[in-house]
């Protein structure tokens, strides 16, 4: 019995490490995407600003 309860318990650690671990992952995945978002948006007001800049030439 004792055997079987240990077992148990480092399968539930080994499954609340797996969901730190997946957490962890989706925090860098959520800020690689607000990254992403705002390299976008830098790159259409520089696309804007050498629209803008060509035209006035």
């Amino acid at each position: 019995l004792q055997l079987y309860e240990d077992i148990i318990a480092s399968d539930a650690q080994t499954i609340q490490v797996q969901q730190d671990t997946m957490a962890a992952q989706q925090e860098t995945i959520r800020a690689q995407a607000q990254m992403i978002k705002n390299m976008r948006l830098l790159l259409e007001r520089q696309d804007e600003r050498i629209e803008e800049l060509e035209r006035a030439v």
